[in-house]
């Protein structure tokens, strides 16, 4: 076993995990090829494909669940060969927790402990968090920049920090800046992959039954 610091471990860590990311990700669009080559053989209309669609939901919360596992197993065998030494977190246990998931984890325990030394450089690395369709639709980093100024006003007038509110309290402050429904949808990774395959599949399902006649 051998010592790494919290954030190098972190780095680590996820070049280690990429490469079952990279094999997730092309089996799960991958999939969409065989879906449609299957659809097109066997001549599906387009209700019978998302009456298929339902099922295979099911399916693929089971290969979550494996991929969930295989992860698991991964961050067990990791912290059985390296020692995560603290640098940014204040004990061995924190030290572990933002080895796993990095930038969120530190900059989310600043926020909550320490609001009152949160500076411009941390708001930039907290909102490039977001993902592209959050920062590019529907204006992420802005919200992000409003939530911080709130919260530090807040800190100014009363002394307390986020951390020190329960989570309806800071829902409350921030309410008119959440996203709607629509929003989270779209921004919700497994949401937003699952929708943009039904779409192209239905779409090229369609397309060569049209094609065919």
């Amino acid at each position: 076993m051998f010592g790494m610091l919290d954030y190098r471990a972190y780095k680590l860590l996820w070049l280690i995990c990429l490469p079952v990311r990279l094999v997730t990700w092309i089996a799960a669009w991958g999939s969409i090829v065989i879906a449609i080559t299957i659809g097109a053989s066997l001549h599906y209309n387009l209700i019978t494909y998302l009456s298929g669609s339902l099922l295979r939901t099911r399916s693929g919360k089971v290969h979550q669940i494996a991929r969930a596992i295989l992860f698991w197993f991964i961050k067990k065998a990791f912290f059985w060969l390296v020692d995560v030494v603290p640098a940014k977190a204040e004990n061995v246990a924190e030290a572990k927790e933002m080895a796993v998931g990095g930038p969120v984890t530190w900059l989310g325990k600043k926020f909550l402990t320490d609001i009152g030394s949160w500076n411009e450089n941390d708001t930039e690395q907290f909102a490039a968090l977001m993902n592209w369709r959050a920062r590019m639709f529907f204006r992420s980093t802005e919200r992000v920049r409003k939530r911080i100024w709130r919260f530090q006003e807040m800190y100014e007038h009363t002394g307390k920090q986020p951390g020190d509110l329960n989570e309806s309290e800071r829902q409350k402050l921030v309410a008119d800046l959440d996203y709607s429904w629509f929003e989270k949808a779209i921004i919700n990774p497994i949401a937003f992959s699952a929708t943009l395959r039904i779409m192209i599949i239905s779409v090229a399902i369609v397309s060569l039954e049209n094609s065919l006649r």
